[in-house]
């Protein structure tokens, strides 16, 4: 078991050093560790925390401050004959509760997969076509950023077009009136794509402006 730890350990630092994570800043091996430094049992299974800690913010499911919050990892009092630990991501009630299994990978509860991959369990989660208006609302900010004065911009009360495309993405189009170079109010059209990661936080994947995009 000690070897397949280490073996684990190992494997952590060089995916972390391969991989940028796009949710937070650019964490290191030390990061994560430090993250779940504070969990149950840290000083056999901290490897096996970290690299669950990655795998959850990887998948934009929880962030750093998740982990800093809640202290780690916590052993589970009801499978006290399995390695199974839990932590909150996205909020602090029962549907957010995330299980991982230090030696398997196996993640539960909130959370479904293991060490190849990790999503939202279904019967926790469901992005449907009714979040289109917000995926429309929480694009906005990014549209501001591209602008020459974003605080001019003064969008429309909905989308020209928005429609959920599956895996909790969403597509928009539609436009913004707003300030060019020379002053004078234009409008803009833009299409954006984004992803609901949890119920409060989504991720923009990418925003174009004007014609034909």
């Amino acid at each position: 078991m000690k070897e397949s730890l280490l073996l684990s350990v190992g494997i952590f630092a060089v995916v972390c050093v391969a991989i940028v994570n796009p949710f937070s800043r650019n964490l290191t091996t030390e990061d994560y560790e430090n993250m779940v430094a504070q969990s149950d049992d840290a000083d056999f299974y901290q490897g096996a925390f970290a690299y669950a800690a990655y795998k959850l913010i990887e998948a934009g499911m929880c962030d750093e401050d998740d982990f800093r919050e809640f202290g780690g990892w916590v052993k589970s009092q009801t499978r006290k004959r399995k390695p199974v630990y839990f932590t909150y991501c996205g909020g602090s009630k029962p549907t957010d509760k995330i299980y991982v299994n230090a030696e398997t990978y196996e993640f539960s509860g909130a959370a479904e997969g293991n060490a190849d991959g990790v999503a939202w369990s279904k019967t926790r989660y469901l992005c449907t076509t009714k979040d289109t208006g917000m995926a429309f609302v929480m694009l906005q900010d990014a549209v501001r950023a591209r602008l020459k004065s974003p605080s001019t911009a003064d969008f429309p009360w909905s989308a020209t077009h928005a429609v959920y495309t599956g895996d909790c993405v969403y597509e928009v189009i539609s436009y913004v009136d707003a300030q060019n170079g020379f002053g004078a109010i234009s409008r803009e059209q833009w299409y954006g794509k984004i992803k609901k990661l949890n119920k409060t936080r989504w991720l923009p994947l990418e925003v174009k402006i004007g014609s034909g995009f």
